[in-house]
């Protein structure tokens, strides 16, 4: 029996969104000869709210507070002793942090097969030449410990080849979601403005300060609704244009209820990897106003399921979010629906990577050690 662990420092968002998926619907897989695979993941205790499909005995928790110093060490060790207990044949990190802190512990020693997976690269973020090149020869040594590396767009294919990853490693697999969402709790947005949904972390990522610059440029044209919560940058007070309200984190089946009710979602990230929400949008037939960074563009077709603009340029989402009338709009939630069935269900992503397990596990195996 193959044994497959998921570790993650975090499994807010997306990445738990992720997981949710893939776990729950591979369970069946048979990935070597004889009984389906052996899956765990490893979480932290306080998102287990993100992994709700995936059967309790699947998942093992440690406790974090937030991302500091002692919170990074304890996920280490924990991690650590759940690789020694579990003994897997393969550990799938996802996010920048379990790619960095979980590697290193099998440079100088016998190890499973490594799969990693950015879900979004570090070396993206802007920031000052040195930290950007900084990560990236991190990520270029880390490679060389690492099976196989899943990257979720062929923008972050060709950005890894340039950047002179092995391009053996390296394999292009879309995220993916269910053809059945969970019943929606119905919900009601009585507004005859134009009904704007953003869902995600409240972060400077997420570009929630341009959406609140469009709101308040645009108080008579729209209503906006923010599913969602901070989750990276500091605690400050959120300046919040009146025509906005926030709902905080909602459960997959409240979520639906919001997309039920859209007229459009909006996405203004300043960068991303290959963003769940969009293919949420898309599974329930919603357009999708969205900015030219990440897989984002392969995702969103720009005038034939949404729209796409520049990052960090307000007037331009504005422009986009007003543009379309109801009927231009709904065509594009049509021809978007059609396109999450063609490229990005969970069938797919699965399949895919089931491939890829396989692929590593053919290589030539090493022994397990104790570490």
């Amino acid at each position: 029996m193959v044994r497959v662990l998921h570790i993650t420092e975090s499994a807010l968002g997306g990445v738990g969104t992720y997981l949710n998926q893939i776990i729950s619907n591979m369970n069946s897989r048979v990935l070597g000869e004889g009984e389906p695979a052996q899956i765990r993941l490893f979480i932290p205790e306080s998102d287990r709210r993100m992994v709700v499909d995936i059967h309790p005995e699947q998942i093992t928790s440690y406790r974090r507070d937030r991302r500091s110093i002692p919170d990074l060490l304890r996920f280490v060790l924990a991690a650590r002793r759940e690789i020694k207990r579990f003994r897997p044949d393969i550990i799938h990190l996802h996010s920048s942090f379990a790619g960095f802190l979980i590697r290193p512990m099998f440079v100088f020693r016998r190890r499973p097969k490594i799969i990693y997976c950015a879900h979004g690269w570090a070396f993206d973020i802007p920031s000052s030449p040195w930290r950007v090149n900084a990560i990236k020869w991190v990520e270029r040594v880390l490679a060389q410990c690492t099976d196989k590396i899943v990257v979720l767009s062929d923008k972050e294919m060709r950005d890894c080849v340039q950047m002179g990853f092995d391009s053996g490693r390296l394999v292009r697999i879309y995220n993916g979601l269910s053809t059945a969402p969970k019943p929606a709790v119905e919900r009601r947005w009585d507004d005859a403005r134009l009904k704007v949904l953003f869902i995600g972390r409240f972060d400077r990522q997420k570009g929630i300060d341009i959406l609140f610059d469009v709101a308040r440029a645009s108080t008579k044209e729209m209503a906006v609704w923010c599913a969602g919560t901070k989750v990276v940058d500091g605690g400050d007070a959120l300046d919040l244009p009146e025509n906005v309200t926030l709902l905080g984190w909602l459960s997959e089946a409240e979520l639906q209820g919001c997309l039920q009710v859209a007229d459009i979602i909006v996405m203004p990230s300043r960068w991303e990897g290959l963003p769940l929400v969009a293919l949420e949008a898309m599974r329930s037939s919603r357009p999708v106003a969205a900015t030219l960074v990440g897989g984002l563009p392969e995702v969103v077709v720009d005038g034939l399921t949404g729209r796409l603009v520049p990052p960090d340029d307000w007037q331009a989402l504005r422009e986009a979010l007003l543009r379309d009338d109801a009927e231009t709009r709904k065509a594009f939630g049509h021809n978007g629906y059609r396109r999450f069935l063609d490229y990005f269900t969970i069938e797919q992503s699965v399949d895919r990577l089931v491939e890829v397990y396989r692929d590593a596990l053919s290589g030539p195996r090493q022994a397990k050690e104790e570490i």
